[in-house]
């Protein structure tokens, strides 16, 4: 298989992986980053996460209006979903 031993061309391995999912292979981290991780831990920033902004003035309208969240039924009674049918936002 390509990249094995060698540095991976992302090309050439989607190539071999028809669908949306691609494996790669991966080395475990050697002693050298292991160490450094642990000595630069301190200095290690969050990443950023997503977040989610209102457009200004929509708030609470459309959208954004306030939506009383629930189960769709008792614990243990719903079944699993068709996965190739959405399922639909509430209120729509």
């Amino acid at each position: 298989m390509v990249g094995e031993g060698e540095d991976v061309d992302p090309r050439a391995l989607a190539a071999q992986q028809p669908g949306d999912v691609l494996s790669a292979p991966a080395k475990p981290p050697t002693d050298d980053a292991l160490r450094a991780l642990i000595q630069l831990h301190g200095e290690i920033e969050p990443m950023d996460m997503p977040s989610v902004s209102v457009p200004a003035g929509e708030w609470g309208t459309g959208a954004w209006a306030p939506m009383e969240i629930k189960p769709d039924g008792p614990a243990g009674s719903v079944d699993p979903n068709d996965p190739d049918q959405p399922i639909p936002a509430p209120g729509a």
